[in-house]
């Protein structure tokens, strides 16, 4: 991951599912990758997925603690945030 940094890769693009670096690697439980996106680029916390779901959102639904932890150390998680299912992360 730390390559593709280096070479450049742009953090915020997104899939066709409109998935972020950050989505991913809190879908696969990569949280030492998650670390190191979320240290380069806070704002990834935030964005939102085709399904209209934050990092948050996928960490929640996959009950990942350590990544919904990790993204809500960053200091702008916003939990308040409804996905395209009108869902927060507490609910």
């Amino acid at each position: 991951l730390q390559m593709l940094i280096d070479q450049g890769a742009a953090l915020r693009h997104q899939s066709r599912d409109g998935n972020t670096a950050a989505h991913l690697l809190v879908a696969h439980d990569f949280i030492d990758g998650l670390e190191l996106v979320v240290k380069l680029d806070r704002e990834l916390t935030n964005l939102t997925n085709a399904k209209g779901q934050t990092p948050c959102h996928i960490a929640a639904e996959t009950q990942n603690a350590a990544a919904l932890r990790l993204l809500m150390e960053t200091g702008i998680a916003d939990l308040s945030m409804k996905d395209g299912f009108g869902d927060t992360v507490l609910l």
